[in-house]
Protein backbone atom coordinates (compact mmCIF):
# COMPACT_ATOMS: atom_id res chain seq x y z
CA UNK A 1 0.00 0.00 0.00
CA UNK A 2 1.26 3.47 -0.82
CA UNK A 3 2.15 6.07 1.81
CA UNK A 4 -0.90 8.01 2.99
CA UNK A 5 -0.93 11.83 3.01
CA UNK A 6 -3.30 13.11 5.72
CA UNK A 7 -6.15 15.54 5.17
CA UNK A 8 -5.98 18.84 6.96
CA UNK A 9 -8.77 17.81 9.39
CA UNK A 10 -7.53 14.17 9.67
CA UNK A 11 -10.99 12.85 8.67
CA UNK A 12 -10.90 9.64 6.52
CA UNK A 13 -12.60 10.26 3.18
CA UNK A 14 -13.85 7.84 0.51
CA UNK A 15 -14.90 8.60 -3.05
CA UNK A 16 -17.24 5.82 -4.21
CA UNK A 17 -17.28 5.69 -8.03
CA UNK A 18 -19.71 3.61 -10.10
CA UNK A 19 -22.36 1.22 -8.88
CA UNK A 20 -23.33 1.47 -5.21
CA UNK A 21 -22.77 -1.41 -2.82
CA UNK A 22 -24.78 -0.75 0.34
CA UNK A 23 -22.82 -3.07 2.68
CA UNK A 24 -19.54 -1.40 1.70
CA UNK A 25 -20.88 2.14 2.12
CA UNK A 26 -22.48 1.22 5.46
CA UNK A 27 -19.17 -0.19 6.70
CA UNK A 28 -17.34 3.01 5.79
CA UNK A 29 -19.94 5.14 7.54
CA UNK A 30 -19.64 3.05 10.71
CA UNK A 31 -15.86 3.51 10.64
CA UNK A 32 -16.16 7.29 10.53
CA UNK A 33 -15.51 7.88 6.83
CA UNK A 34 -17.00 10.74 4.92
CA UNK A 35 -18.39 8.95 1.83
CA UNK A 36 -19.35 10.66 -1.40
CA UNK A 37 -20.76 8.70 -4.37
CA UNK A 38 -20.08 9.58 -8.00
CA UNK A 39 -20.91 8.20 -11.39
CA UNK A 40 -17.96 7.41 -13.60
CA UNK A 41 -18.72 10.33 -15.89
CA UNK A 42 -19.22 12.84 -13.04
CA UNK A 43 -16.11 11.91 -11.05
CA UNK A 44 -13.36 14.56 -10.77
CA UNK A 45 -10.24 13.53 -8.88
CA UNK A 46 -8.91 17.06 -8.62
CA UNK A 47 -11.59 17.94 -6.04
CA UNK A 48 -10.75 15.14 -3.60
CA UNK A 49 -8.74 15.52 -0.38
CA UNK A 50 -5.13 14.45 -0.68
CA UNK A 51 -5.60 11.28 1.39
CA UNK A 52 -8.88 10.20 -0.18
CA UNK A 53 -9.53 6.51 -0.64
CA UNK A 54 -11.05 5.77 -4.07
CA UNK A 55 -13.36 2.77 -4.52
CA UNK A 56 -14.35 1.89 -8.11
CA UNK A 57 -17.38 -0.46 -8.32
CA UNK A 58 -17.47 -1.78 -11.92
CA UNK A 59 -18.90 -5.23 -12.61
CA UNK A 60 -17.88 -5.12 -16.25
CA UNK A 61 -14.57 -4.78 -18.02
CA UNK A 62 -12.67 -1.50 -17.51
CA UNK A 63 -13.98 1.28 -19.69
CA UNK A 64 -11.55 4.06 -20.62
CA UNK A 65 -13.00 6.55 -18.15
CA UNK A 66 -12.87 4.07 -15.26
CA UNK A 67 -9.27 3.10 -16.13
CA UNK A 68 -8.33 6.79 -16.07
CA UNK A 69 -9.84 7.17 -12.61
CA UNK A 70 -7.69 4.30 -11.31
CA UNK A 71 -4.59 5.67 -13.01
CA UNK A 72 -5.19 9.19 -11.65
CA UNK A 73 -5.78 7.89 -8.11
CA UNK A 74 -2.57 5.84 -8.06
CA UNK A 75 -0.57 8.68 -9.63
CA UNK A 76 -1.71 10.96 -6.79
CA UNK A 77 -0.78 8.29 -4.21
CA UNK A 78 -4.37 7.71 -3.16
CA UNK A 79 -5.45 4.26 -2.06
CA UNK A 80 -7.46 2.76 -4.93
CA UNK A 81 -9.74 -0.33 -4.57
CA UNK A 82 -11.60 -1.94 -7.51
CA UNK A 83 -14.62 -4.17 -6.85
CA UNK A 84 -15.59 -6.25 -9.93
CA UNK A 85 -16.66 -9.69 -11.14
CA UNK A 86 -14.14 -12.51 -11.23
CA UNK A 87 -14.44 -12.63 -15.00
CA UNK A 88 -12.85 -9.21 -15.34
CA UNK A 89 -10.26 -9.46 -12.55
CA UNK A 90 -7.30 -9.77 -14.93
CA UNK A 91 -8.30 -6.71 -16.97
CA UNK A 92 -8.72 -4.62 -13.82
CA UNK A 93 -5.41 -5.80 -12.34
CA UNK A 94 -3.72 -4.44 -15.47
CA UNK A 95 -4.99 -0.93 -14.60
CA UNK A 96 -2.75 -1.23 -11.49
CA UNK A 97 -5.04 -0.31 -8.59
CA UNK A 98 -3.84 -1.05 -5.05
CA UNK A 99 -6.42 -3.82 -4.52
CA UNK A 100 -8.88 -5.75 -6.73
CA UNK A 101 -11.80 -7.51 -4.99
CA UNK A 102 -13.50 -10.12 -7.23
CA UNK A 103 -14.91 -12.68 -4.84
CA UNK A 104 -17.96 -14.51 -6.15
CA UNK A 105 -19.34 -14.89 -2.62
CA UNK A 106 -20.89 -11.85 -0.93
CA UNK A 107 -19.40 -12.73 2.45
CA UNK A 108 -15.97 -13.10 0.93
CA UNK A 109 -16.22 -9.75 -0.83
CA UNK A 110 -17.38 -8.10 2.39
CA UNK A 111 -14.55 -9.69 4.38
CA UNK A 112 -11.91 -8.63 1.83
CA UNK A 113 -13.23 -5.08 1.74
CA UNK A 114 -13.37 -4.88 5.52
CA UNK A 115 -9.75 -6.10 5.81
CA UNK A 116 -8.48 -3.56 3.29
CA UNK A 117 -10.33 -0.68 4.98
CA UNK A 118 -9.07 -1.74 8.42
CA UNK A 119 -5.53 -1.88 7.05
CA UNK A 120 -5.99 1.60 5.60
CA UNK A 121 -7.23 2.95 8.94
CA UNK A 122 -4.32 1.32 10.78
CA UNK A 123 -1.88 2.92 8.38
CA UNK A 124 -3.71 6.22 8.74
CA UNK A 125 -3.56 6.00 12.53
CA UNK A 126 0.13 5.10 12.39
CA UNK A 127 0.90 8.07 10.20
CA UNK A 128 -1.06 10.35 12.47
CA UNK A 129 0.80 9.02 15.49
CA UNK A 130 4.14 9.44 13.69
CA UNK A 131 3.28 12.98 12.67
CA UNK A 132 2.14 13.79 16.19
CA UNK A 133 5.39 12.38 17.53
CA UNK A 134 7.39 14.40 15.01
CA UNK A 135 5.53 17.56 15.97
CA UNK A 136 6.12 16.82 19.65
CA UNK A 137 9.80 16.15 19.02
CA UNK A 138 10.12 19.33 16.99
CA UNK A 139 8.35 21.32 19.70
CA UNK A 140 10.61 19.77 22.33
CA UNK A 141 13.71 20.54 20.28
CA UNK A 142 12.53 24.11 19.79
CA UNK A 143 11.87 24.44 23.52
CA UNK A 144 15.31 23.09 24.38
CA UNK A 145 16.90 25.46 21.87
CA UNK A 146 14.98 28.42 23.31
CA UNK A 147 15.95 27.42 26.85
CA UNK A 148 19.60 27.17 25.86
CA UNK A 149 19.40 30.58 24.19
CA UNK A 150 17.64 32.06 27.23
CA UNK A 151 20.28 30.54 29.49
CA UNK A 152 23.06 32.12 27.43
CA UNK A 153 21.29 35.47 27.47
CA UNK A 154 20.76 35.20 31.21
CA UNK A 155 24.42 34.39 31.75
CA UNK A 156 25.56 37.32 29.59
CA UNK A 157 23.14 39.71 31.29
CA UNK A 158 23.94 38.41 34.75
CA UNK A 159 27.70 38.78 34.27
CA UNK A 160 27.29 42.21 32.68
CA UNK A 161 25.30 43.75 35.53
CA UNK A 162 26.92 46.79 37.20
CA UNK A 163 26.31 45.35 40.69
CA UNK A 164 27.74 42.36 42.54
CA UNK A 165 25.07 39.68 42.08
CA UNK A 166 24.51 36.09 43.08
CA UNK A 167 21.45 33.83 43.31
CA UNK A 168 20.37 31.54 46.14
CA UNK A 169 17.90 28.67 46.19
CA UNK A 170 15.16 28.13 48.76
CA UNK A 171 17.66 26.43 51.09
CA UNK A 172 19.96 29.46 51.00
CA UNK A 173 22.65 27.88 48.82
CA UNK A 174 24.46 29.91 46.14
CA UNK A 175 23.80 28.85 42.52
CA UNK A 176 25.10 31.74 40.35
CA UNK A 177 27.85 34.27 40.95
CA UNK A 178 28.77 37.07 38.54
CA UNK A 179 32.19 38.54 37.78
CA UNK A 180 31.60 41.76 39.74
CA UNK A 181 30.77 39.66 42.82
CA UNK A 182 34.22 38.06 42.55
CA UNK A 183 35.87 41.49 42.26
CA UNK A 184 33.81 43.03 45.07
CA UNK A 185 34.00 40.26 47.67
CA UNK A 186 37.38 38.79 46.68
CA UNK A 187 35.73 35.36 46.48
CA UNK A 188 35.98 33.13 43.42
CA UNK A 189 32.79 31.65 42.02
CA UNK A 190 33.85 28.04 42.66
CA UNK A 191 34.39 28.93 46.35
CA UNK A 192 30.78 30.15 46.65
CA UNK A 193 28.93 27.60 44.53
CA UNK A 194 26.65 25.21 46.46
CA UNK A 195 27.66 26.80 49.77
CA UNK A 196 25.17 28.32 52.18
CA UNK A 197 25.15 32.09 51.90
CA UNK A 198 25.86 32.36 55.63
CA UNK A 199 29.01 30.27 55.18
CA UNK A 200 30.16 32.31 52.18
CA UNK A 201 29.88 35.53 54.23
CA UNK A 202 30.85 34.70 57.82
CA UNK A 203 30.52 37.55 60.32
CA UNK A 204 32.22 37.96 63.66
CA UNK A 205 29.39 40.04 65.13
CA UNK A 206 25.68 40.09 64.37
CA UNK A 207 24.83 37.59 61.57
CA UNK A 208 23.42 39.06 58.38
CA UNK A 209 22.12 36.07 56.41
CA UNK A 210 19.83 34.72 59.12
CA UNK A 211 16.98 32.22 58.80
CA UNK A 212 14.60 35.07 59.63
CA UNK A 213 15.82 37.10 56.65
CA UNK A 214 15.65 34.09 54.30
CA UNK A 215 12.18 33.27 55.64
CA UNK A 216 10.90 36.71 54.60
CA UNK A 217 12.10 36.07 51.07
CA UNK A 218 11.19 32.41 50.53
CA UNK A 219 8.23 31.85 52.87
CA UNK A 220 6.56 35.27 52.67
CA UNK A 221 7.78 36.20 49.19
CA UNK A 222 8.93 39.62 50.40
CA UNK A 223 11.53 41.81 48.75
CA UNK A 224 14.20 42.67 51.33
CA UNK A 225 16.53 45.70 51.30
CA UNK A 226 19.24 46.47 53.81
CA UNK A 227 22.78 47.81 54.21
CA UNK A 228 25.56 45.57 55.46
CA UNK A 229 29.34 45.36 55.66
CA UNK A 230 31.75 42.53 54.97
CA UNK A 231 35.45 41.98 55.71
CA UNK A 232 37.21 40.53 52.67
CA UNK A 233 39.93 37.94 52.86
CA UNK A 234 42.57 40.67 52.43
CA UNK A 235 41.24 42.44 55.56
CA UNK A 236 39.51 45.31 53.74
CA UNK A 237 36.01 46.16 54.98
CA UNK A 238 33.44 47.01 52.33
CA UNK A 239 29.99 48.53 52.75
CA UNK A 240 27.10 47.45 50.54
CA UNK A 241 23.50 48.34 49.77
CA UNK A 242 21.74 45.01 49.28
CA UNK A 243 18.51 44.16 47.50
CA UNK A 244 17.12 40.60 47.71
CA UNK A 245 14.45 39.93 45.09
CA UNK A 246 12.42 36.67 45.17
CA UNK A 247 11.96 34.86 41.85
CA UNK A 248 8.62 33.09 41.31
CA UNK A 249 7.50 30.41 38.89
CA UNK A 250 4.34 30.52 36.76
CA UNK A 251 2.24 29.40 39.75
CA UNK A 252 3.55 32.22 41.93
CA UNK A 253 5.73 30.01 44.11
CA UNK A 254 9.12 31.41 45.16
CA UNK A 255 11.82 29.16 43.72
CA UNK A 256 14.97 31.29 44.12
CA UNK A 257 16.18 34.81 44.85
CA UNK A 258 18.53 37.29 43.19
CA UNK A 259 20.82 39.21 45.54
CA UNK A 260 22.19 42.51 44.18
CA UNK A 261 24.89 44.37 46.10
CA UNK A 262 25.98 47.94 45.34
CA UNK A 263 29.43 48.81 46.70
CA UNK A 264 29.00 52.08 48.67
CA UNK A 265 32.29 51.95 50.54
CA UNK A 266 33.71 55.17 49.06
CA UNK A 267 30.53 57.07 49.80
CA UNK A 268 30.34 55.86 53.42
CA UNK A 269 33.96 56.70 54.08
CA UNK A 270 33.63 60.15 52.48
CA UNK A 271 30.49 60.97 54.48
CA UNK A 272 32.09 59.80 57.72
CA UNK A 273 35.16 61.96 57.13
CA UNK A 274 33.20 65.10 56.21
CA UNK A 275 30.15 65.15 58.53
CA UNK A 276 30.21 61.86 60.46
CA UNK A 277 26.56 61.37 59.55
CA UNK A 278 24.84 58.41 58.14
CA UNK A 279 23.04 59.52 55.00
CA UNK A 280 20.23 57.29 53.93
CA UNK A 281 21.42 55.21 51.02
CA UNK A 282 18.83 54.89 48.38
CA UNK A 283 18.70 51.35 47.33
CA UNK A 284 18.11 50.15 43.86
CA UNK A 285 17.12 46.74 42.69
CA UNK A 286 17.41 44.70 39.61
CA UNK A 287 16.04 41.32 38.59
CA UNK A 288 17.69 38.87 36.25
CA UNK A 289 16.02 37.20 33.30
CA UNK A 290 13.95 38.14 30.33
CA UNK A 291 12.33 41.34 31.74
CA UNK A 292 14.12 44.51 30.55
CA UNK A 293 11.89 46.80 32.61
CA UNK A 294 13.68 45.93 35.84
CA UNK A 295 16.97 47.29 34.52
CA UNK A 296 15.23 50.47 33.41
CA UNK A 297 13.73 50.75 36.85
CA UNK A 298 17.18 50.56 38.43
CA UNK A 299 18.37 53.32 36.10
CA UNK A 300 15.46 55.49 37.19
CA UNK A 301 16.43 54.97 40.83
CA UNK A 302 20.01 56.03 40.12
CA UNK A 303 18.71 59.09 38.25
CA UNK A 304 16.59 60.00 41.26
CA UNK A 305 19.66 59.82 43.49
CA UNK A 306 21.48 62.18 41.14
CA UNK A 307 18.58 64.66 41.26
CA UNK A 308 17.89 64.76 45.01
CA UNK A 309 19.65 66.82 47.67
CA UNK A 310 21.28 64.35 50.04
CA UNK A 311 20.70 66.40 53.20
CA UNK A 312 17.13 67.67 52.85
CA UNK A 313 15.60 65.14 50.48
CA UNK A 314 14.14 67.79 48.15
CA UNK A 315 15.21 68.45 44.54
CA UNK A 316 18.81 69.52 44.08
CA UNK A 317 19.90 72.43 41.90
CA UNK A 318 20.48 70.23 38.87
CA UNK A 319 16.93 68.89 38.91
CA UNK A 320 15.56 72.37 39.65
CA UNK A 321 17.26 73.77 36.54
CA UNK A 322 15.63 71.03 34.45
CA UNK A 323 12.22 71.67 36.06
CA UNK A 324 12.54 75.40 35.35
CA UNK A 325 13.34 74.70 31.69
CA UNK A 326 10.33 72.39 31.48
CA UNK A 327 8.05 75.00 33.09
CA UNK A 328 9.26 77.64 30.60
CA UNK A 329 8.57 75.30 27.66
CA UNK A 330 5.06 74.45 28.91
CA UNK A 331 4.18 78.09 29.56
CA UNK A 332 5.42 79.20 26.14
CA UNK A 333 3.67 76.31 24.40
CA UNK A 334 0.34 76.78 26.23
CA UNK A 335 0.55 80.58 26.39
CA UNK A 336 0.18 80.38 30.17
CA UNK A 337 2.23 81.76 33.05
CA UNK A 338 4.04 80.59 36.16
CA UNK A 339 6.06 82.14 38.97
CA UNK A 340 9.33 81.43 40.73
CA UNK A 341 9.99 81.94 44.46
CA UNK A 342 13.52 82.18 45.89
CA UNK A 343 13.93 81.74 49.70
CA UNK A 344 16.87 82.69 51.88
CA UNK A 345 16.97 81.78 55.59
CA UNK A 346 17.65 84.99 57.50
CA UNK A 347 20.91 85.21 59.46
CA UNK A 348 21.71 81.56 58.77
CA UNK A 349 25.47 82.11 59.18
CA UNK A 350 24.90 83.42 62.72
CA UNK A 351 22.86 80.28 63.50
CA UNK A 352 25.77 78.10 62.32
CA UNK A 353 28.33 80.16 64.26
CA UNK A 354 26.34 80.12 67.52
CA UNK A 355 24.77 76.64 67.49
CA UNK A 356 27.09 74.71 65.18
CA UNK A 357 26.82 73.11 61.77
CA UNK A 358 24.73 70.24 63.15
CA UNK A 359 22.06 72.74 64.18
CA UNK A 360 22.35 74.37 60.76
CA UNK A 361 21.77 71.09 59.02
CA UNK A 362 18.76 70.33 61.24
CA UNK A 363 17.31 73.74 60.40
CA UNK A 364 17.79 73.15 56.66
CA UNK A 365 16.06 69.78 56.90
CA UNK A 366 13.11 71.23 58.86
CA UNK A 367 12.89 74.20 56.49
CA UNK A 368 12.72 71.92 53.43
CA UNK A 369 10.05 69.75 55.08
CA UNK A 370 7.99 72.81 56.00
CA UNK A 371 8.04 73.99 52.38
CA UNK A 372 7.06 70.52 51.13
CA UNK A 373 4.21 70.22 53.64
CA UNK A 374 2.77 73.62 52.66
CA UNK A 375 3.00 73.16 48.87
CA UNK A 376 0.56 71.63 46.48
CA UNK A 377 1.35 68.06 45.42
CA UNK A 378 2.39 69.28 41.98
CA UNK A 379 4.89 71.75 43.49
CA UNK A 380 8.29 70.51 44.65
CA UNK A 381 10.73 72.78 46.49
CA UNK A 382 14.41 72.62 45.65
CA UNK A 383 17.56 73.41 47.56
CA UNK A 384 19.23 75.95 45.31
CA UNK A 385 22.43 76.20 47.34
CA UNK A 386 23.49 76.68 50.97
CA UNK A 387 20.49 78.14 52.81
CA UNK A 388 18.71 79.16 49.58
CA UNK A 389 15.64 77.29 48.35
CA UNK A 390 13.50 77.68 45.24
CA UNK A 391 9.89 76.85 44.35
CA UNK A 392 8.13 76.87 40.94
CA UNK A 393 4.41 77.77 41.04
CA UNK A 394 2.61 76.45 37.94
CA UNK A 395 -0.20 78.61 36.46
CA UNK A 396 0.44 81.34 39.02
CA UNK A 397 0.58 85.06 38.11
CA UNK A 398 2.33 87.84 40.05
CA UNK A 399 -0.56 88.39 42.48
CA UNK A 400 -0.84 84.66 43.17
CA UNK A 401 2.93 84.44 43.66
CA UNK A 402 3.00 87.21 46.29
CA UNK A 403 -0.01 85.73 48.10
CA UNK A 404 1.54 82.23 48.17
CA UNK A 405 4.94 83.59 49.22
CA UNK A 406 3.40 85.47 52.17
CA UNK A 407 1.52 82.34 53.23
CA UNK A 408 4.77 80.35 53.26
CA UNK A 409 6.64 83.19 55.01
CA UNK A 410 4.08 83.21 57.82
CA UNK A 411 4.22 79.42 58.11
CA UNK A 412 8.02 79.63 58.50
CA UNK A 413 7.78 82.45 61.05
CA UNK A 414 5.15 80.68 63.16
CA UNK A 415 6.76 77.22 63.11
CA UNK A 416 8.36 75.70 66.21
CA UNK A 417 12.15 75.64 65.73
CA UNK A 418 14.62 73.74 67.90
CA UNK A 419 17.37 76.30 68.44
CA UNK A 420 15.92 79.75 67.70
CA UNK A 421 13.20 81.45 65.72
CA UNK A 422 13.64 81.24 61.96
CA UNK A 423 12.42 83.63 59.29
CA UNK A 424 13.01 83.86 55.57
CA UNK A 425 13.30 86.54 52.92
CA UNK A 426 11.51 85.74 49.65
CA UNK A 427 11.88 87.05 46.12
CA UNK A 428 9.29 86.47 43.37
CA UNK A 429 9.45 86.58 39.58
CA UNK A 430 6.68 85.81 37.05
CA UNK A 431 7.07 84.52 33.50
CA UNK A 432 6.22 87.18 30.91
CA UNK A 433 6.77 85.13 27.77
CA UNK A 434 10.04 86.83 26.81
CA UNK A 435 12.54 85.65 29.44
CA UNK A 436 14.94 82.71 29.73
CA UNK A 437 15.51 80.47 32.74
CA UNK A 438 18.64 82.44 33.61
CA UNK A 439 16.73 85.74 33.53
CA UNK A 440 13.91 84.29 35.66
CA UNK A 441 16.43 83.31 38.34
CA UNK A 442 18.13 86.73 38.13
CA UNK A 443 14.78 88.51 38.57
CA UNK A 444 13.79 86.38 41.55
CA UNK A 445 17.28 86.81 43.03
CA UNK A 446 17.10 90.60 42.68
CA UNK A 447 13.70 90.60 44.36
CA UNK A 448 15.14 88.39 47.14
CA UNK A 449 17.99 90.83 47.66
CA UNK A 450 15.46 93.66 47.88
CA UNK A 451 13.60 91.75 50.66
CA UNK A 452 16.84 91.30 52.60
CA UNK A 453 17.85 94.91 52.00
CA UNK A 454 14.48 96.12 53.29
CA UNK A 455 14.85 94.34 56.62
CA UNK A 456 14.34 90.61 55.89
CA UNK A 457 11.33 88.41 56.71
CA UNK A 458 9.35 89.87 53.84
CA UNK A 459 8.23 89.21 50.27
CA UNK A 460 9.21 91.27 47.22
CA UNK A 461 8.11 90.76 43.59
CA UNK A 462 10.46 91.77 40.80
CA UNK A 463 7.66 93.77 39.19
CA UNK A 464 7.63 96.10 42.23
CA UNK A 465 11.29 97.07 41.79
CA UNK A 466 10.50 99.42 38.92
CA UNK A 467 13.06 100.18 36.27
CA UNK A 468 15.89 100.72 38.73
CA UNK A 469 18.16 97.65 38.84
CA UNK A 470 18.98 96.23 42.27
CA UNK A 471 22.71 95.79 42.94
CA UNK A 472 24.10 93.12 45.19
Amino acid sequence: MREIVLNIDNTPYCAWVGAEWSPGVALLNRLGFKVECFTVDAFETAKLPSSAMVVVMQTSEPVAKAAEIVQAATDLERLCIVITNVDFETEWVQTKPDFVISSTRMDGRRQQFNSIVQLYLERLAGIREREHKERSENALASTVENLELASKRFEALFNGLPVACFTIDTSGFVNEWNQLATETFGIQAFEAFFQHVGSVFPTAGRPVWTERLLGKVFKKGERVQFDWDFVRGDGRRIYLACNVLPLKNAKGKVIAAVVGNLDITDRIIAQAEVSKQMVQIRRFATSIGKHKSELQRANRMLLQQAETDALTGVMNRRRFNSSLDEALSRAARNESTFSLLMFDIDFFKQLNDVYGHQAGDETLIQFAKLLSDNCRKSEQPARYGGEEFALILEKCDAECAVRTANRLRKAIESASWTHREVTASIGCATFTGFVSARVMVEHADQALYASKHAGRNRVTHFNSLGSEKVSA
